[in-house]
């Protein structure tokens, strides 16, 4: 006798039908539970708790729904994780996105820039100093370059730079002796071999 069917026959008993359980059969219906007694007499019971009983589920029944939704907990997990590693990398992408986007500028314009700041100019006054003014003197390269790369400096102004880091090192053919230079800039030397840059 299963769980489901000893509780149906304890809710009988409590409604004052008192039957022989050993010649009990009962099955269940859309009207309720029907006892069918040892005399044939068939009798239907409606039980409060009968909608209780149509959900109920056997063991196996659970387990099967247990490991069910503990899949999908899993799952859900497993996304969770994969959406977390992909928010990180956009993060980290944007980041690559800002740092790239920084323009490169000399050593001199970054000073050019940071003086100017320093006494309070704007941009505009940047854009529009010559080496005719005061602004100018001592700063005329920044200043050609600037006149030169407008978009950069004012990038660089508004959104920071990043500074041009200087040659630390030589590049020397060790057949020849020569070092490499760039642009002939050492056209007076007979110990330079020359690259245009293409």
């Amino acid at each position: 006798m299963t769980k489901f069917e000893e509780e149906a026959i304890k809710e009988a008993e409590k409604c004052g039908y008192v039957m022989a359980k050993s010649k009990i059969v009962f099955y269940e219906d859309e009207k309720g539970i029907t006892f069918v007694n040892f005399n044939g007499t068939h009798t239907n019971f409606n039980f409060p708790w009968l909608e209780f009983a149509k959900n109920w589920h056997s063991d196996e029944e659970f387990q099967e729904l247990l490991d069910k939704y503990s899949n999908l907990n899993d799952n859900y997990e497993k996304e969770v994780i994969k959406s977390s590693k992909l928010e990180s990398q956009i993060i980290g992408l944007k980041s690559q996105l800002q740092q790239q986007a920084l323009p490169v500028v000399p050593e001199f314009v970054a000073d050019y820039i940071s003086e100017l700041k320093e006494k309070g100019h704007g941009i505009q006054f940047g854009l529009m100093c010559s080496t005719h003014n005061a602004a100018g003197e001592g700063n005329e390269k920044a200043i050609h370059w600037k006149d030169d790369n407008a978009e950069d400096f004012a990038r660089a102004w508004l959104d920071g730079y990043t500074v041009k880091k200087p040659q630390l090192f030589y590049l020397r053919d060790e057949l020849t002796g020569q070092f490499l230079a760039k642009d002939n800039q050492f056209k007076d030397k007979d110990r330079y071999f020359f690259w245009t840059g293409a």
